[in-house]
């Protein structure tokens, strides 16, 4: 059995392939029996083999062309990066709580920035709390990802990036994996369940 998440951004600041990738390797670390494809511009890629169920991350970058709009709708779960205030969205975000029921929004920002995102977004388009998650800025992250390290930085940042920004950056993405699982237990082939195995 496979798994299809799609990744997308809203605008070209969400950084969604930086995410896309630390959140496939925060699951391969916690999930092993799985497989963890990650789509990059060279094709699929193999970050971890663990069983024959395979989770796909397809990266879909902030396009609004029909392949994405292709992708977004062939996905068991898409994870939407949002960096601005939704009302400039409010098109966009009601088109996919209609069409998409399974959709993890991430708010990417500052902390008082994200929460008062949330609120709105839960208040206005009544989009359920466990739908939304927060990603803190991470300067570092961004760093090594310009440098193409990132990978390298995944495998090794408990060792040696121990800040406290790394930190609550990392605890934060867990819960949003957390928030991503959930999601994934909605899917309509029996319920797919991660965290029970």
């Amino acid at each position: 059995m496979s798994v299809k998440i799609a990744f997308w951004g809203m605008e070209e600041s969400c950084h969604i392939t930086e995410n896309m990738i630390v959140m496939s390797w925060l699951l391969a670390k916690i999930r092993p029996a799985h497989s963890i494809f990650v789509h990059r511009e060279n094709g699929w890629q193999c970050i971890f083999s663990g069983g024959k169920d395979r989770i796909l991350f397809a990266d879909c970058g902030c396009g609004r062309d029909k392949k994405t709009q292709n992708s977004l709708k062939n996905a068991d779960v898409i994870v939407a990066g949002i960096h601005t205030y939704p009302s400039e969205w409010q098109e966009i975000i009601r088109n996919f709580t209609v069409r998409h029921k399974k959709v993890l929004y991430l708010v990417e920002g500052y902390a008082l920035h994200a929460s008062r995102l949330k609120t709105d977004m839960m208040d206005r388009y009544r989009i359920a709390p466990e739908q939304i998650g927060y990603i803190p800025q991470n300067g570092e992250l961004e760093w090594v990802s310009a440098q193409g390290k990132i990978d390298n930085f995944m495998k090794s940042w408990r060792q040696k990036s121990r800040t406290e920004r790394n930190e609550n950056f990392f605890e934060e993405m867990e819960h949003n994996l957390f928030l991503l699982m959930k999601q994934m237990e909605k899917n309509e082939n029996g319920g797919y369940q991660l965290w029970n195995r």
